[in-house]
């Protein structure tokens, strides 16, 4: 798995959500067949600083390149969990781990 999954909450928005740099791994995620690949959203900052928040019912997934380039694959629509999320400008996204519990950020 490439770098982080790309995430947009709004259709509007320019630049998929940014990812937490702290959890960035040391060497790319390779994933033997069938196995799963797992990332993490804080959906807006626990101090309440983010702006522009709102509840969203999806987010709209896209996979980095497999080469690395710059085109990223065709964008999913992904329900959120329980219905919808609050999402403000203070998301951020994990990159890719191989186990859920790290995932979680």
């Amino acid at each position: 798995m490439n770098s982080y999954p790309y995430l947009r909450y709004d259709p509007d928005q320019q630049a998929p959500v940014p990812p937490a740099d702290a959890t960035k791994p040391a060497t790319a995620v390779v994933l033997a067949p069938g196995a799963s690949a797992y990332a993490g959203m804080m959906t807006s900052a626990a101090d309440g600083s983010g702006k522009f928040g709102k509840d969203r019912p999806t987010i709209e997934l896209q996979l980095a390149a497999v080469d690395g380039g710059s085109e990223p694959g065709s964008p999913s629509t992904v329900p959120m969990p329980k219905g919808s999320q609050y999402v403000d400008d203070s998301a951020v996204v994990t990159y890719w781990v191989t186990d859920q519990q790290t995932a979680l950020y």
